[in-house]
């Protein structure tokens, strides 16, 4: 625990680097710098049982909190180039080269480690056992590939509070404030839609009550479609009991073909048609 290793040339083993601990040890809290993980091209690729790293599982204490800083893992041969175990493992910075992608394989025991950039992260292929959870690949494309299937966003202040915010581009650059000049904002309770410029929305969906609401970003939507049962409603839209400015048009049929029911401020209306 607590090492600072300098890798060097980590050449042509069938396990090139392996983190492992017996029932009273732990492999914990190092630090592993630069180095070069390859294989010899002759030896081909993706033979079974080859690996750069790899990290045991099943452990009594897992292998938790290391740190690789610019790393290369490279070349096709190893089955997996990490077989990743263990919880809050690092990687910064590091080179993942080869052709088609460097594969990483996340255990059943994997959790919460995270790779952070470096050459080739958006083409890193990820295999997940059942199990493995909130591993994560963050790229130069923007993205975090979880293992389970899922990021979890939270937002302690309230369910009212944003969790995300989507900007037009040149936005931050321009230090936009997120809170008004978001496209796109997500919360526990609701997603709003707008332009960046409005300052109200133009669409809401509200999670809570199963509502959509609708705009015109000058003024807070009030009119939304809901449901009642198994049937759609709409509220909030201006009614009248006279008739509209009297027209050319010819006289309806005597007989309407039938008649849609719909729920207007929650009163059940019954609507012609013909």
């Amino acid at each position: 625990m607590h090492n600072t290793v300098t890798l060097g040339h980590l050449d042509n083993n069938k396990v090139n680097m392996r983190l492992d601990a017996d029932s009273t040890g732990w492999s914990n809290q190092n630090l592993y710098l630069n180095g070069n993980l390859s294989h010899n091209s002759v030896e081909g690729g993706a033979v079974a049982g080859v690996r750069h790293l790899q990290i045991a599982d099943g452990l009594v204490h897992d292998v938790n909190n290391n740190t690789w800083v610019n790393t290369s893992f490279e070349y096709i041969t190893p089955e997996y180039h990490l077989d990743m175990a263990g919880s809050a493992n690092q990687f910064l910075n590091c080179r993942w080269e080869a052709s088609g992608g460097v594969r990483i394989r996340w255990q059943a025991t994997a959790t919460g480690n995270q790779i952070m950039y470096g050459y080739g992260a958006r083409l890193i292929v990820q295999t997940f056992v059942a199990g493995a959870v909130r591993n994560h690949v963050y790229h130069e494309n923007g993205g975090s590939r979880p293992s389970g299937g899922a990021v979890a966003l939270e937002n302690t202040s309230s369910s009212t509070s944003a969790v995300e915010y989507i900007l037009d581009p040149g936005a931050t650059v321009g230090a936009a404030d997120p809170a008004t000049a978001y496209r796109t904002k997500r919360t526990a309770d609701g997603t709003h839609l707008k332009r960046a410029s409005d300052t109200y929305d133009r669409m809401r969906l509200d999670h809570v009550n199963g509502r959509v609401y609708f705009g015109n970003g000058a003024a807070t939507s009030t009119a939304y479609i809901g449901a009642i049962g198994t049937v759609v409603g709409v509220w909030g839209l201006p009614t009248t009991t006279t008739a509209p400015s009297a027209g050319t048009a010819g006289a309806l049929p005597a007989t309407p073909a039938g008649y849609l029911t719909v729920y207007i401020d929650g009163v059940e209306r019954k609507l012609a048609y013909y």
